[in-house]
């Protein structure tokens, strides 16, 4: 349904069960992966953790300020939401209304063995049109790889789901408006 996505999220739900229990373990990743996001979107959900900052160093605190909507009529539920698995947690266990806002804060110290936000290719010495890339994965990537992750533990509709973003900088000015960039160490 064009005008109620959320109305499809039993049978998505119910394909997100069977997935889960396939025994191809390359094809469940993808469709797991595939499927979260779709379950996501249908149900409404908004999701965002800024910081106030767009650049933070080793042992620097940093604020990050977490929102939660929910957009449609889905019975969803925020647990938690953590920074790097264990650099920070915020408990929440609440129930996401029909358009409520809910928004927190937390905080906390980048460690000082994080490495630093730079283009992978710059991170050993090079030669002349040479970069020396240790790891492979990075090859080819525009990026490296972001640092800093937030993953929200969430129920919709009575299913458990993990949804990860990266941490991001948000600033509003009057002639741009809403600017958000990658968070950096």
């Amino acid at each position: 349904d064009f005008k109620n996505p959320a109305q499809s999220l039993p049978e998505l739900i119910k394909a997100y069960q069977l997935i889960k229990n396939l025994k191809d373990d390359h094809w469940r990743t993808i469709k797991l992966e595939e499927i979260e996001k779709i379950i996501l979107a249908c149900s409404g959900v908004y999701l965002q953790a800024t910081t106030t900052e767009e650049f933070a160093t080793r042992n620097a605190e940093v604020n990050v300020i977490v929102e939660a909507v929910n957009r449609s009529t889905a019975n969803v539920y925020l647990n938690s939401v953590r920074i790097n698995s264990n650099l920070a947690h915020l408990k929440v266990e609440d129930d996401l209304a029909f358009n409520k806002v809910l928004k927190q804060s937390l905080s906390f110290k980048v460690p000082e063995n994080m490495p630093y936000s730079v283009p992978y290719w710059l991170n050993e010495e090079s030669t002349l049109g040479m970069y020396q890339v240790n790891n492979p994965e990075f090859i080819a990537l525009p990026n490296t790889p972001v640092n800093m992750v937030v993953t929200y533990q969430v129920v919709i509709e009575g299913e458990p789901f993990a949804f990860h973003q990266d941490l991001k900088y948000k600033s509003v000015t009057p002639d741009i408006g809403e600017v958000i960039k990658p968070f950096s160490i």
